[in-house]
Parts: structure tokens; sequence; C-alpha cells
């Protein structure tokens, strides 16, 4: 064979196992699932932590905020601490101490740090346990 047929033949050659490899490379490309939604991804990951958070394998959690805001005929406490925000469900039975005695929701005042106990349910709602006021300061009568 002359040089000029090898390098033809070299080249042809080239070309079949570039088309083949690019063939494959489609086949397999479409044998990947499509990416799914990123908010659906988002939205099961919260919902598998939510899940494992609202199980027996966690007790509690213990939450420290400022109050940013009450609603105390429905029972909820907003808090903050720094740019994070999140809203406690308060219940006749929550456990509030202010810094002698024990007290009410009716207590709590905007601006009071609080320390809460809470258990995350299955909902998603954080529902207080326990509340302690560690800027409670009580007024002189």
């Amino acid at each position: 064979m002359s040089k000029i047929s090898l390098i033809v033949l070299s080249i042809a050659l080239g070309l079949v196992i570039f088309v083949i490899g690019g063939g494959m490379g489609i086949v397999y490309q479409s044998q990947i699932p499509a990416s799914t939604d990123k908010n659906s991804s988002i939205n099961s990951d919260c919902s598998s932590l939510i899940n494992v958070l609202s199980s027996d394998l966690v007790s509690i959690i213990n939450i420290y905020g400022k109050v940013t805001s009450i609603n105390i005929e429905n029972g909820y406490i907003a808090l903050s601490l720094g740019d994070n925000n999140l809203v406690v469900k308060v219940k006749d039975n929550t456990r509030i101490s202010l810094l002698t005695e024990m007290g009410t929701i009716r207590d709590i005042k905007t601006g009071d740090y609080l320390s809460v106990m809470a258990k995350l349910l299955s909902d998603g709602t954080i529902e207080a346990k326990s509340i302690s006021v560690s800027s409670f300061l009580k007024s002189s009568k």
C-alpha cells in the first residue's frame, strides 16, 4: 500500500471511530434521567428533614432569638436572630419561665430574647414545649 492510501485509510478509520463514539455518547446520555426541578428537589430534601426532625429520634430542638411579633389570640411568636426568622406555636400548656416566676404568652414582649425548647411537628409547625424569657426584667411597683 502506498503512503497516500494509508493516510486516507487512517483518516477514514478515525472518522468511523469518531462517529461511533458520538453515537454511543448520545445513547448513554439518553439513559440518564433528566434533572428534576430544583425546587422539587429542595422540597423533597425539606420533607425528608422534617420527617427526621419530627420523629422520635429528635426529642427537643433548642431555639434562641429575639421576639419580632406576637399573635396572642392564635398563640404564635415570631423570632429572629441575624437573617434567620421562624415562627413558634405556643400552646396553653407551654411552660413559660420569667426571671423569677412562671408566666404566660401575655408576659412576652416584642424585643425580648427567648430560649425555646420545641418539637418540630410532622406538618412543619414548631411547637414550643418551654420558653425562658432571658431579657425579662420585672418592673418595680
